[in-house]
């Protein structure tokens, strides 16, 4: 029975041993070490080194890993596009600018305008009594100057 007992628990230990070696497999390293890396990715560290090994394919690190890639990716798209807005936010303001300097150069074309057209039409108004005028005094003179 002793035999028995110590056999069942040193083939207890040996699949204790092979289990723990199977989900340290499977995440890749030891969980603090992926509890680090994480709490790094977290906090927006995107340049953490994380080591795998050779031919992991399955692990949690890798997945940690693609995760890590992934991300600053996206996060490097982001970017571009803030960068892109920016740019095109700066374009559109330059060109409100410029619109709003041609109108009010158009404004005070108009504004000038308007004073010649005022000028122009006082003038022909003088030039169309002046005659009316010379008419009336003609007309005063004696006949025999006319």
């Amino acid at each position: 029975m002793r035999v028995l007992t110590l056999c069942s628990a040193l083939a207890g230990t040996a699949l204790g041993v092979r289990i723990t070696r199977d989900l340290t497999g499977q995440l890749g390293g030891e969980l603090h070490d992926a509890a680090r890396i994480a709490g790094l990715i977290a906090d927006g560290d995107l340049s953490v080194a994380i080591e795998t090994r050779a031919g992991d394919q399955s692990s949690m690190l890798h997945a940690m890993k693609l995760m890590r890639d992934s991300l600053a990716t996206i996060v490097g798209q982001v970017r571009s596009g803030t960068e892109t807005m920016s740019t095109a936010s700066a374009q559109v303001a330059s060109g409100n600018l410029d619109l709003s300097s041609r109108t009010e150069q158009q404004a005070s074309s108009l504004e000038e305008t308007a004073s010649s057209m005022e000028e122009l039409t006082s003038t022909v108004k003088e030039a169309r009594n002046k005659p009316r005028a010379s008419n009336r005094s003609t007309r005063r003179l004696p006949k025999w100057t006319r």
